[in-house]
């Protein structure tokens, strides 16, 4: 039997203002000078090139601030425009365009996998494997795809990817990209759309986020505009090896934003799938993204409880009730509807001279943010 862990408090933490339009608040917070005191401080720490704060609530965004470069061995000072690889934060991006297939009957959460990949699911072990396995890590999948995958035919190396076998059990949670690069080639077959096409003119356009996009480094004013990453790749070409490989699109990774991008995303999410009046999902389905099983660890695309949870939930957004994602780039989101309270914090750590150094201040730092901004607003 499914069970849902405190339905009835997630359910009513919402706000009721199911169709409100983000605005921005232009009045001082009182926590918003500890905010640039901590944010300041890791940069100059752990030489972290540039970070992007963003705290928002159902209605109104609160905090819109940039600090540092954009690179820090360039003379470019950051702004809230910056454009951010977001990594593994793309992965929600994948899930909501899977719950407008399942809302529509095109696709079933319960479904076997084998149903829409009949060639690449026969062995007994990924014959088991539903859509809700994927969208949960619990297909026993590794954390991804080795080298021997990839071959100068792309057709080939999806046909490669999607034969990939499980390596640890079933229903045992495993972090996987190997499971949304699925997904996000399920997208495709089913709606008969790159899924590039599928998630901008089905999420993107109508949540009006129109500098989130794959392919950045093709915008004209990336240049301008996108944090680098690795220096020997150019700017806006995605980190992730896996999705440059694949050209650039992704399930698992490949699209870059901003954070008041990412804060229309996040208040459609708690205003239950609506913003200024256009809906992208049905309050069932985002109930359902943010609701995890007993005993297991993740939403349908969210994070909820893993040990990934820990840094991005600091110790005041609450544990079960609250739900983001990261991303290895440098990239964090995390929502907390019973305070009405979403975080988003952008960098490009892995642009450092110490890449490992910059992002364990990151992850430090996700967490003393979190700390500030859900102590303030649980008062």
């Amino acid at each position: 039997m499914r069970v849902i862990l405190l339905t009835t408090l997630i359910l009513s933490s919402f706000s009721a203002f199911s169709a409100a339009c983000l605005q921005e608040n232009k009045s001082i917070q009182p926590w918003q000078n500890e905010v640039d005191t901590i944010v300041n401080s890791y940069i100059n720490t752990f030489k972290i090139p540039g970070v992007v704060v963003l705290v928002g609530n159902s209605q109104d965004i609160l905090l819109s601030k940039s600090f540092g470069k954009r690179a820090s061995d360039k003379d470019e000072v950051n702004s809230v425009d910056t454009i951010y690889d977001l990594a593994s934060i793309t992965k929600l991006f994948t899930a909501t365009a899977i719950m407008q297939l399942i809302e529509k009957k095109k696709v079933y959460l319960g479904g076997k996998v084998k149903r829409y990949f009949p060639y690449h699911f026969v062995t007994e072990k990924k014959q088991k494997i539903t859509v809700e396995d994927l969208l949960r890590h619990n297909s026993g999948f590794k954390p991804g795809v080795t080298s021997g995958v990839f071959t100068d035919n792309l057709e080939t190396t999806w046909d490669n990817i999607l034969s990939v076998q499980p390596s640890f059990p079933y229903r045992n949670f495993k972090y996987s990209d190997i499971n949304y690069l699925m997904l996000g080639k399920l997208v495709e077959k089913v709606s008969k759309l790159d899924l590039n096409d599928y998630i901008r003119m089905n999420i993107l356009e109508p949540l009006k986020m129109e500098d989130t996009q794959y392919l950045a480094y093709k915008d004209s004013e990336c240049k301008y505009r996108c944090a680098p990453t690795k220096k020997k790749i150019n700017r806006g070409h995605v980190h992730d090896p896996t999705s440059f490989k694949l050209g650039g699109i992704s399930g698992h990774a490949g699209l870059f934003s901003t954070a008041k991008d990412l804060a229309k995303f996040a208040t459609m999410v708690m205003n239950k799938g609506e913003l200024c009046g256009k809906r992208v999902l049905s309050a069932k389905s985002i109930h359902k993204m943010i609701s995890k099983k007993a005993n297991e660890s993740r939403g349908l695309g969210f994070d909820i409880t893993s040990s990934y949870s820990n840094r991005p939930r600091g110790d005041y957004f609450a544990k079960g009730l609250s739900f983001g994602h990261t991303g290895f780039t440098g990239t964090s989101i995390w929502i907390d509807p019973t305070i009405d309270t979403y975080l988003i914090v952008l960098s490009n750590t892995v642009y450092s001279d110490n890449e490992k150094y910059a992002k364990s201040g990151f992850l430090r730092l996700i967490t003393e943010l979190a700390n500030i901004v859900g102590q303030a607003n649980s008062i």
